[in-house]
């Protein structure tokens, strides 16, 4: 890709023939529950130790602003998840046909040898969550509504 208004904010981009792939090391761990009317939940967590991370490096290369991806330093990343899901009847004894789920994760790095305090993986969003609800109008028929942030 080639900018025609090349600067250090929109460099040009070129690949790396030479990258070699990220390597990794993780630990995850998990809790779940199954109800018997469907309900279910969990709670988990997990952490990574991850050798030569993939960043991107502007650099000023034949008098034009070049991106091109590099190879960086350790970074280690943890973060939570969380969902679950139950029918909308569990609450209200007479409620439709609704079942709701939801989810949530945090998610945290700390890449070696870049200075902080915001010194995470690249790219890397810190929190996310959805909250959806599916109601089923009858065996042929459904609706549904999600929310995703």
């Amino acid at each position: 890709y080639t900018s025609t208004n090349n600067r250090p904010l929109n460099p040009d981009e070129i690949g790396n023939p030479a990258l070699r792939p990220e390597l990794s090391w993780g630990l995850d761990a998990a809790w779940e529950i199954h109800g018997r009317d469907g309900t279910q939940g969990s709670v988990g967590g997990y952490l990574r130790r991850i050798d030569a991370t993939i960043r991107n490096e502007t650099l000023l290369r034949d008098g034009r602003w070049v991106s091109t991806p590099g190879k960086g330093t350790r970074a280690m990343a943890w973060g939570i998840e969380m969902d679950g899901r139950m029918q909308l009847a569990r609450l209200f004894r007479r409620g439709p046909d609704i079942e709701l789920r939801g989810n949530a994760n945090g998610k945290h790095s700390r890449v070696r040898d870049r200075p902080g305090p915001e010194n995470r993986i690249e790219d890397q969003v810190p929190f996310t969550a959805s909250a959806s609800l599916d109601y089923r109008i009858s065996s042929r028929w459904s609706s549904g509504l999600a929310y995703t942030h």
